[in-house]
């Protein structure tokens, strides 16, 4: 334990010097209408949230039960747990994205881990050397996203909690075919999990083609080693982490293919757009790829005081994950099985992407590079397993001054590219905090009873008092009411003239 204690500390330290400018950011657009719905929604029960989360998972096109069920409760806890101990719902809420995007980054390193398990690797602090790299990855590409569907700020349980879940299913089929692997249980939890991601987000569908690209990697490996005959557990693999999960998720949007729609995101589009779409999609998700849109659009960043020590803060753990690398370098015996986890993490980059890309909403909104959606933290965690496999496998080749000089001028460009990528998200969230501070006070007010009826209806009226599109606007208004009610036994504003006022403007 305390050998792997400074990977997890360092590796922690990265993450959190690119978490600071997404914890500054108000809950916004969906999360923050479902924090003021569901609640109210479901009448202050936990169980009738994960009743409500099922029913949702199975219309407008959806066929994943499983993922709306917990995040409906997801958002009920979010709003019961600050009304009913004092917490701030803000920070309720940095606390459950950073025990998320933490925990991405572990299931992303247990499966670098497993990736290099396969091929060979033999080190007792394996999975801690794994989580320092791909922390240090995702920690220096936490790009906030403003006009657009913002993963990294937003959307935790369809994105991060569903990017978690796919890396231990990809992680799984590496594990399913590693060195010494030889039991069936392995068939039987690689096929709960698939079915379950499937379940979960529609995009892990691409996860699902990842595992199958590892899968079809390991059985050439097996039957030219060892036979034909050998080949019948990868088999058995493949039945089980890819044809069951596909023929639950074609099933799925057999079910939902008749129901009353309005939401394209699943509706499959094909042309120019999708493809302007696609290309902007992996272009946005490479380091620096968003930043002339982000950059052209909110103006360009200043340097700040807090930017750089942030860096400060990224190069010394940095720092420390390279002097620890250096008293012990793991040797990959062949990088040749390297491959597969490659292999796997590119495709399950690739597919993800296609499921949303390739779809009539976002092929319409998902114009340039910088604007994303969910696949987009995917894509980093699948950028960051690659990362970590190059950068293992080289570090076992690359020996003496060489090698010295070599690292020193490769942490000196990775600590020039997190100056200018904090500073661009540091610039974002200032952007953000500005244009949703009233987010930030409407959250705060919906969970606290010490506030007069007078009080609140200020804060509404504040609120309302902006462009917003008049259906989001009366939702909200609406369901900050009755959510109020359902906690605290009276409606959160009364007779208010200035909010009748208000929603009675046209939206602007």
């Amino acid at each position: 334990m305390r050998t792997a204690l400074p990977w997890f500390a360092a590796g922690s330290a990265m993450l959190g010097a690119g978490f600071v400018p997404v914890a500054r950011v108000p809950l916004m657009g969906d999360d923050f209408h479902a924090f003021l719905f569901t609640y109210g929604e479901v009448r202050g029960s936990a169980s009738q949230a994960l009743a409500y989360g099922w029913r949702a998972g199975q219309q407008a096109g959806h066929f994943n039960p499983f993922g709306q069920a917990l995040g409906a409760l997801f958002h009920y806890v979010s709003y019961a747990l600050p009304a009913a101990t004092g917490l701030p719902a803000r920070t309720v809420a940095v606390l459950a994205g950073a025990t998320l995007i933490w925990g991405t980054a572990l299931a992303v390193a247990w499966c670098t881990a497993w990736g290099l398990r396969h091929a060979g690797v033999v080190d007792d602090v394996l999975l801690p050397r794994c989580f320092a790299v791909t922390a240090a990855v995702l920690g220096a590409s936490l790009q906030l996203h403003p006009w657009s569907n913002d993963p990294v700020s937003s959307f935790l349980m369809a994105g991060w909690a569903s990017a978690l879940l796919g890396f231990v299913v990809l992680g799984a089929a590496l594990r399913a075919v590693a060195p010494g692997r030889s039991g069936w249980s392995d068939v039987v939890w690689l096929g709960v999990l698939g079915v379950l991601a499937v379940l979960w987000y529609e995009m892990l569908a691409g996860v699902v083609v990842g595992v199958a690209a590892v899968l079809v990697v390991a059985g050439i490996a097996v039957w030219r080693s060892r036979g034909a005959r050998a080949v019948g557990r990868v088999l058995a693999l493949l039945g089980s982490g890819v044809v069951v999960p596909a023929v639950v998720f074609v099933a799925g949007r057999f079910l939902s293919a008749g129901q009353q729609r309005g939401y394209t995101g699943t509706d499959v589009a094909l042309g120019r757009a999708a493809l302007r779409s696609t290309w902007a999609a992996f272009v946005g998700v490479l380091p620096g790829g968003g930043w002339p849109y982000l950059i052209t659009s909110a103006g360009p960043p200043h340097l700040d005081a807090v930017p750089a020590a942030l860096t400060l803060l990224y190069a010394l753990a940095l720092a420390g994950v390279v002097r620890l690398s250096g008293s012990r370098v793991p040797v990959v015996p062949d990088p040749r099985r390297l491959v597969a986890p490659a292999l796997g993490a590119a495709v399950a980059w690739g597919a993800t992407t296609a499921t949303q890309t390739l779809t009539l909403k976002y092929a319409s909104e998902i114009r340039v590079a910088g604007q994303v959606y969910m696949y987009h933290v995917v894509a980093l965690g699948s950028l960051a397993v690659i990362v970590a496999l190059a950068v293992v496998a080289a570090s076992g080749r690359w020996h003496g001054p060489r090698a010295a000089g070599t690292g020193a001028a490769a942490a000196m460009l990775v600590g020039a590219f997190v100056l200018v990528q904090l500073t661009v998200a540091w610039h974002l969230s200032d952007f953000l905090r500005g244009a949703f501070d009233g987010n930030r006070e409407l959250t705060a007010a919906a969970v606290d009873a010490s506030r007069t009826p007078d009080a609140r209806c200020a804060v509404l009226v504040r609120w309302a008092d902006r462009p917003w599109p008049d259906y989001y606007r009366s939702a909200v208004v609406i369901d900050v009411q009755r959510t109020y009610q359902a906690r605290f036994g009276e409606p959160f504003c009364v007779a208010s003239s200035e909010l009748d006022r208000v929603l009675a403007a046209p939206s602007g």
